[in-house]
């Protein structure tokens, strides 16, 4: 999926958080995609996979609460 064009609208800050171990989506994806979005915070959860945002609550919460320190400043 292109989604370049659409990440021209998002104009707030953007957390996009990955899992290192998701292996269809690897994680250099991550960094490409981060590319197209004016504010980004790229936050890769090494032991995560497609669906650690679920398994892994807490290191979600961690990645967003870094997120929400940068964008606030």
């Amino acid at each position: 999926m292109d989604v370049r064009a659409d990440a021209a609208w998002v104009t707030a800050p953007a957390l996009v958080a990955w899992g290192a171990r998701a292996l269809s989506f690897p994680s250099r994806r991550a960094a490409e995609f981060a590319r197209h979005l004016l504010d980004t915070h790229v936050y890769l959860s090494a032991r995560g996979s497609y669906d650690w945002l679920i398994a892994r609550p807490n290191g979600f919460a961690v990645g967003g609460e870094a997120f929400a320190r940068a964008a606030t400043g």
